[in-house]
């Protein structure tokens, strides 16, 4: 798996096919592709000149990383990661703005009756960023991918303004919530829906927490609504299957990122096997590809965290297992949040369903089944909750039973 992974030429000829997938365009509705369009989410870049910044980004990094392999205890690289080229330009930045905290759904409502036209204006100025979310909206989950290819994600590698995503979306949709919370269902269940695609998309740990996040506070917004809910928001209020709850991937890329800074790590002719390191790394990876763990996280049970023992090898990598014993995390938050966020789904359609409005008493019985004792369902006052596996942002969700808008 990770034991392949292309140097010298090899890489270079990667990154030249990766940016002429991206600039063919070919699988794209629209003629920038996803990827750039993420990348370069907020910055403030002539549409003439985006692809060129792309460009001159991929090959800068792909030479400086060409160049650390080649580095050696003796014959050192004294060179510092590149600037990416889209630093250059000015950047909306959020923290600059009066926007909603994601976490707090509540108070965002309540600040924007208060101080409507501060946020207006900010929802104003990030007008370039919301057409950009418009275009990724639009995208194949797959589509959502980096610039770079998968030899040059390293530590160093840039990364997209997930932090427009969040903040931003929660904001305008609560604004138009405060408007008109009828008009704001639908916007809302799109913003659910691309929460989906970014968790889908498999891409990094990062870019599905952001999705995680994104998903839980436009349902928690929803919520607010008392109204009907528009036949457009079935879709966008389907639960993920298992795929979009495993960890397997994320892990991979994770551990693949992992091994590119090994691989970049300068030889030394003792002390440091790169070949062992990496296959180290596979091995800690490989549980959470099991297919008996998959199974159970598809059937959405509470897994126990897959066990680290620490890298003891012998006198020949002692710096690889520095490495290693200080990078390796406990993944088990991580997949409780992908877990939480499908479940969450599951409970709006638990939810939605007629039955729990007319026949409350049989309902939870009735559904029972489907869901794991740990989740604790429950029904009261026409109410349903379970318990989270995250406790850290949410104890419990809850939900009123609702209802779909007839056509």
């Amino acid at each position: 798996m990770l034991l392949g992974l292309n140097i010298g030429n090899i890489m270079n000829l990667m990154a030249k096919a990766l940016l002429a997938s991206l600039l063919t365009g070919s699988i794209a509705s629209y003629a920038e592709p996803p990827a750039v369009t993420l990348y370069l989410l907020g910055y403030q870049i002539p549409d003439e000149r985006r692809m060129s910044v792309v460009e001159q980004d991929t090959q800068a990094f792909n030479i400086y990383h060409q160049n650390r392999v080649k580095a050696t205890y003796f014959n050192p690289m004294n060179q510092s990661a590149p600037q990416s080229k889209r630093d250059a330009f000015e950047r909306l930045d959020p923290y600059t703005l009066t926007l909603c905290d994601f976490s707090d759904f509540s108070y965002c409502l309540a600040q924007i009756k208060n101080n409507t036209e501060s946020y207006r204006q900010s929802i104003e100025t990030l007008k370039p960023v919301f057409h950009d979310i418009d275009k990724l909206r639009q995208a194949n989950s797959r589509e959502l991918k980096s610039i770079f290819p998968s030899n040059l994600q390293l530590m160093s590698s840039p990364l997209p303004s997930y932090q427009l995503i969040t903040k931003t979306l929660l904001t305008k949709n609560a604004l138009i919530f405060h408007d008109d919370p009828k008009q704001a269902l639908i916007q809302i269940c799109a913003d659910v829906a691309f929460g989906k695609s970014l968790i889908r998309s498999q891409q990094s740990l990062i870019q599905s927490m952001v999705g995680t996040m994104l998903v839980h506070s436009q349902l928690d917004l929803l919520a607010q609504s008392s109204q009907p809910l528009p036949s457009s928001c079935q879709e966008a209020l389907t639960p993920m299957d298992g795929a979009g709850t495993s960890m397997c991937p994320l892990v991979e890329s994770e551990s693949r990122q992992m091994a590119n800074e090994i691989m970049a790590t300068p030889r030394t002719p003792i002390l440091f096997s790169r070949r062992a390191s990496i296959k180290q790394l596979e091995k800690w990876t490989r549980p959470y590809c099991a297919d008996e763990r998959l199974i159970n996280i598809y059937r959405d049970k509470l897994m126990p965290a897959v066990p680290v023992e620490e890298y003891k090898p012998s006198f020949f990598n002692k710096i690889g297992a520095l490495l290693l014993n200080v990078a390796m995390p406990d993944y088990s938050a991580y997949q409780y949040r992908m877990q939480d966020a499908n479940a969450h789904l599951r409970l709006w359609q638990a939810a939605l369903n007629p039955q729990c409005n007319t026949d409350s008493e049989h309902y939870v019985e009735s559904i029972a089944a489907g869901w794991q004792p740990t989740r604790q369902l429950r029904l009261d006052n026409q109410r349903l909750t379970i318990d989270t596996y995250d406790k850290s942002t949410y104890p419990q969700l809850s939900l009123q039973c609702r209802i779909f808008a007839k056509n």
